[in-house]
């Protein structure tokens, strides 16, 4: 965006473009093969992969509401609010044990160790890929995004993970096996490593490797065959492409990435053993076992657990009877505004005001952050917003400017830095709370 406003024309912008392309740098894996020739997938291949598709959907489903309605009758045959609570907590912890177990099973069953091949869409490997893909991005333990449960996790699907590494971004790798993160890496929200690509009708995989001390900035695209020297930093909304490599040491942004001297590590590292990051761990567990799984199933066993029963017993299944519809979506809009309602009162407890300094990572203001917030909340706590002298400049910026300022959301941040992007530092100010829920 920078270029286009600086290079009104075509020639001009060709030109930068051009003079500013980065020097070739001997990449740490190899630069992936194109395909022989574009695949093309018969009617009788195209049919067979969707129909599978679908079994393994209905089937999963039926799995899941055949286990759901089993515990809710095992947890409605227990007497007294204390039973049903501890039903509850049995219950909801086997569940998400399996939801979590299942994932790592079928990977090593149906595909074992992931290595750089290519695999034709729509065939039959590629059902095998699409069920693990789509397995290993719905654990729970997906939620879990810049805890050590989400490194552990990605580690029991073969990712060569190495200590002290933070991983804000949910979007969960595939090829694992494939991905390799050294020490003290932090990998912001909403990047993409996932190991593999589509391109031309296969599905390649290839490996990503991250040297030790990396930085990812947020929504960074790393494709497969790419790798960061140890101590390199990438910039937001940037990409790097199958082949490229960024050197140790230096920083890059962009698409298509070239070097920049801006410093995107805002704070200095802070000193976070293993017992902190278990205990901060063990913490966030106990809480989704003891308090978020079973208020939810209690309230669906409590307040509309007749209703449901009603609902699915045999005599009173209508599917003609629009009353059967009503009560449904009756059931349906309390569970979905109570949780929300539920979420809201949570959120109020944590402090109206932003305090200055820093926390260590999983320190314990973010373990009072893993009590009051869901988990799949923890990927979405960072802040920034530009100063008043920028802040007044928005209007004549380029749009890329403008995007940097996002809703002061409270609760989910320990602190808001204030910066501008082209300098290396700012003091971490306090911020007050607006009453329209915007920054000012």
């Amino acid at each position: 965006m920078k270029d286009i406003y600086r290079n009104p024309t075509i020639a001009s912008l060709a030109a930068a473009l051009t003079d500013a392309a980065p020097a070739v740098v001997e990449p740490l894996v190899p630069v992936p093969s194109e395909p022989a020739a574009p695949a093309r997938a018969g009617a009788l291949e195209y049919v067979l992969c969707g129909t599978l598709q679908l079994l393994f959907f209905l089937g999963s489903s039926f799995a899941a509401a055949f286990v759901a309605v089993r515990g809710l009758e095992w947890i409605s045959a227990g007497s007294g609010v204390v039973e049903t609570y501890l039903r509850s907590v049995l219950f909801g912890g086997a569940a998400f044990l399996g939801a979590c177990v299942l994932p790592i099973l079928a990977k090593w069953l149906l595909i074992g160790r992931w290595k750089p091949q290519q695999i034709r869409i729509w065939s039959l490997a590629y059902v095998r890929f699409w069920v693990v893909k789509t397995l290993v991005r719905s654990s729970p333990l997906a939620l879990f995004a810049g805890s050590p449960l989400y490194v552990l996790y990605l580690r029991a699907l073969g990712a060569k993970v190495g200590r002290g590494v933070v991983i804000f971004s949910q979007h969960v790798p595939v090829a694992t096996d494939l991905l390799t993160i050294g020490d003290g890496a932090v990998i912001r929200k909403d990047s993409y490593f996932t190991c593999y690509r589509a391109h031309s009708g296969w599905i390649q995989t290839g490996a990503v490797v991250l040297g030790r001390d990396v930085y990812v900035g947020e929504q960074t695209v790393l494709d497969i065959e790419t790798s960061m020297g140890d101590g390199a930093e990438r910039g937001d909304v940037s990409s790097l492409h199958a082949g490229q490599a960024v050197p140790a040491g230096q920083g890059w942004h962009g698409s298509v990435a070239r070097p920049t001297d801006v410093d995107y590590r805002m704070v200095a590292p802070a000193a976070c053993g293993t017992l902190r990051s278990a205990v901060y761990s063990v913490v966030q567990v106990l809480t989704m076992l003891a308090l978020y799984l079973p208020l939810v199933i209690c309230v669906l066993d409590i307040l509309v657990g007749s209703r449901v029963e009603a609902l699915l017993g045999a005599s009173s299944l209508d599917f003609t009877n629009v009353v059967f519809y009503l009560e449904a979506l009756a059931i349906s809009f309390v569970v979905f505004f109570g949780s929300a309602a539920s979420e809201h009162c949570l959120r109020g407890h944590c402090p109206s005001r932003a305090q200055p300094g820093r926390q260590a990572g999983h320190g314990l203001s973010l373990v009072r952050r893993a009590l009051l917030v869901p988990p799949g909340d923890h990927a979405r706590g960072e802040l920034e917003v530009p100063d008043r002298p920028l802040r007044g400049q928005l209007l004549h910026r380029p749009l890329s400017a403008r995007s940097r300022v996002r809703p002061f959301l409270p609760g989910c941040a320990d602190r808001v830095e204030l910066r501008r992007p082209s300098q290396a530092r700012h003091p971490v100010l306090g911020l007050r709370r607006p009453r329209n829920g915007v920054c000012q």
